[in-house]
């Protein structure tokens, strides 16, 4: 039996090209069986619209967090190699004076990091989970078809747009001091994670967290998307009904071994 599998999407506003999408995703877009490893990975960070280069900002902080082990500590020091790269990119562009005025003021990102280590022996809780979040992308544990858990928000109507965002400038570290979010748990064979970027976990707040049918159903339009078309064609149709706010749309849904919805 696989033991962790995972479905990972992330798709630009409706009328956008690819290359404006200002989410990033760990493991890249596709779907993937991580086997009877150790240590498994999955990053989503949200680029901010309004900010300059925002979307290289996602990647390089994906990039760079990909590379260590989950901890705060590390966090940091993965922010410093993020913020370095960042700032060498857009350095080396021939850009128009207006232009340069923004990248002064940075560019800005939430991000949710989870890390799943499998302990084989153990006959219960044979995971455990570990995650870190900054700003609103979220995280969503489930088990037996409802999701019991979601960080670092808890309710829809606790979105805004003004969240905390990780900034690509050093000097403006301080706006996240102390607000980094950690949280860590255990987890069985037949669980599933969902991690989300802002406007898709509004959704799945608004429509799964109380209703097990809505979760159930929800899953496997994950699952039968099979590809990037298919996850584009169930978002398009969310968004064209209103369910869903035009924004650029990531997911990254994670199941442990077979079992449950």
């Amino acid at each position: 039996m696989d033991v962790i599998s995972w479905f990972s999407y992330s798709i630009p506003k409706a009328g956008n090209k690819d290359d404006e999408n200002e989410d990033a995703v760990f493991p890249a877009v596709g779907i993937g069986l991580n086997g009877h490893q150790d240590l498994s990975t999955f990053i989503v960070a949200d680029g901010a619209t309004q900010t300059s280069f925002s979307a290289l900002w996602a990647n390089y902080l994906v990039q760079n967090c990909s590379q260590s082990n989950l901890s705060e500590f590390n966090f940091y020091r993965a922010l410093s190699r993020a913020q370095k790269d960042w700032d060498k990119s857009v350095q080396d562009k021939n850009l128009p004076w207006h232009a340069i005025e923004k990248v002064k003021q940075g560019a800005y990102a939430a991000m949710t990091w989870v890390e799943i280590q499998h302990f084989p022996l153990h006959p219960a809780y044979s995971f455990t989970w570990r995650a870190l979040s900054i700003g609103d992308c979220c995280l969503f544990i489930a088990r037996n078809k409802s999701i019991f858990l979601s960080l670092p928000l808890q309710h829809h109507t606790e979105f805004n747009n003004t969240p905390v965002l990780i900034p690509s400038r050093s000097e403006k570290i301080d706006s996240i001091k102390g607000k980094v979010q950690t949280a860590r748990g255990s987890l069985v064979m037949g669980d599933k994670l969902i991690l989300a970027s802002d406007a898709i976990s509004s959704w799945i707040m608004r429509n799964s967290q109380s209703d097990q049918l809505e979760f159930v159903k929800m899953v496997k339009e994950i699952k039968n998307a099979k590809n990037i078309s298919g996850f584009t064609n169930w978002i398009n149709g969310l968004r064209k009904r209103g369910d869903l706010k035009n924004d650029d749309t990531s997911l990254i849904l994670i199941e442990l071994g077979q079992g449950g919805a």
